[in-house]
């Protein structure tokens, strides 16, 4: 049986530095199933996810030294498992865009204190911003961002035009980043 249940994140990145391969076998065995979710979400081609994987466990065995001194050695290895899929995909030019501020860690991995905080601030930021919004803003807003609904299914649904989704869409997106920069500079004073 695999020592993989012993140890936390840290411990196994600092075993790393012990040349353990066991250790390198582990965390693979953790974290296949997250990363190849992840790397799903760009991609359904299965020889590019093993590739992926792959590249990211080759890239967290050479860099081990310094892996293993990070404060967020977890975090690290999703950055670089994000660079790797997105690198594999420009070289076939099949490239789907998500920008690095959408990237998400698997609800399972436990974020530092910290980074816990900020999140949740964030989070009640953006739903206070959100307060601010028109009805009807806030519902086409709820039905985009949070119901992944598509510009034509909520034109559908509230029987307008998809210019209109998409004006409206975009205003409640302005409105929302205008008051999180004034909210963040507010922070500060």
């Amino acid at each position: 049986m695999s020592s993989d249940n012993y140890y936390t994140d840290t411990e196994l990145f600092q075993q790393l530095t012990e040349n353990q391969q066991q250790a390198l076998s582990d965390l693979m065995n953790r974290y296949k199933f997250s990363l190849l979710c992840y790397f799903r979400k760009f991609t359904g081609k299965e020889e590019l996810i093993k590739e992926a994987f792959l590249d990211t466990m080759y890239a967290v065995w050479e860099q081990r030294m310094e892996v293993a001194e990070k404060e967020d050695p977890l975090r690290w290895m999703f950055r670089i498992a994000h660079n790797k899929v997105c690198n594999k995909l420009r070289a076939e030019k099949r490239f789907i865009f998500s920008p690095l501020d959408s990237l998400s860690i698997p609800p399972h991995t436990k974020l530092n204190g910290e980074l816990e905080l900020e999140a949740k601030e964030l989070e009640r930021r953006v739903e206070k911003a959100v307060e601010l919004l028109t009805p009807h803003e806030q519902l086409v807003f709820h039905l985009s961002k949070q119901q992944g609904c598509s510009t034509s299914e909520i034109a559908a649904r509230l029987n307008v035009s998809e210019n209109t989704v998409r004006n409206q869409l975009s205003s409640s997106l302005k409105k929302i980043r205008s008051y999180l920069k004034d909210s963040f500079f507010n922070l500060f004073i």
